[in-house]
């Protein structure tokens, strides 16, 4: 969609029940970067309110799962261009290492999942994933 001003349309085509699975997308104009927040900042308004009416159409359990399925992804995220790993190396660990080395690592994870964001990440949690391209 390229026109903000057709919200209706996607509010009227969407079902509450898919957003657990939609993925957001903004496209930015890149033969007019000097436009890239007003871009931003109009498609950001319009997710808001698709989302806004969708997303408080859902059971208030949902909208809380939702919403921590996103929180819980922010604080697990890796990037995945700083590997520790080499790649090319030839594993050699035994078994009992890489269970100790499985077992840290969810225990890692779920310290991740208990510990709070850093303040100014996720202010607006609006359950759904956004992708800017």
């Amino acid at each position: 969609m390229n026109d903000p001003d057709r919200v209706e349309f996607l509010i009227k085509n969407m079902k509450p029940d898919n957003l657990e699975n939609t993925i957001f997308a903004i496209v930015l104009d890149f033969t007019k970067p000097w436009t890239f927040m007003d871009q931003l900042s109009q498609w950001s308004d319009v997710i808001f309110e698709v989302n806004k009416k969708l997303f408080l159409q859902l059971p208030f359990a949902k909208q809380n799962q939702m919403k921590k399925k996103i929180e819980e992804h922010f604080k697990l995220y890796k990037n995945p261009n700083k590997s520790t790993e080499n790649k090319d190396a030839v594993d050699v660990t035994s078994e009992e290492t890489k269970t100790n080395n499985e077992t840290a690592e969810d225990d890692m994870k779920e310290a991740l999942k208990l510990m709070d964001l850093e303040e100014g990440v996720l202010n607006v949690n609006l359950g759904v994933q956004i992708m800017i391209i």
